[in-house]
């Protein structure tokens, strides 16, 4: 058993591993990084799609909200004619003398 021959078989290992981890890199590109590379492309569709729907959302939301502040006003408005209108009929009907015209 010489030194020689042992270095070697210890060559011959080690190309034995790097072939194995070749071979393992190989079958990891083949398979895990093309799936991998598929779900970052379907991820990315993903985003954009909901972004968009996000905005469009967000877009909706306010639309509805400065419909709600327009019927808000308006309601007032009504409200305070409706007020108006009441205390208009209660001052006509305590006073007798006023006419019904007004």
């Amino acid at each position: 058993y010489s030194p020689c021959k042992a270095f070697k078989l210890e060559l011959n290992e080690v190309n034995d591993q790097a072939g194995q981890r070749e071979v393992i890199a190989e079958n990891l590109q083949a398979n895990v990084l093309r799936e991998l590379n598929i779900l970052v492309k379907d991820f990315k569709e993903d985003r954009k799609k909901y972004l968009q729907e996000g905005a469009r959302l967000m877009t909706t939301l306010a639309n509805q909200i400065g419909n709600l502040e327009r019927a808000r006003k308006a309601y007032e408005k009504a409200f305070r004619e409706s007020e108006r209108a009441c205390e208009n009929y209660q001052r006509a009907d305590a006073d007798y003398n006023l006419s019904r015209a007004e």
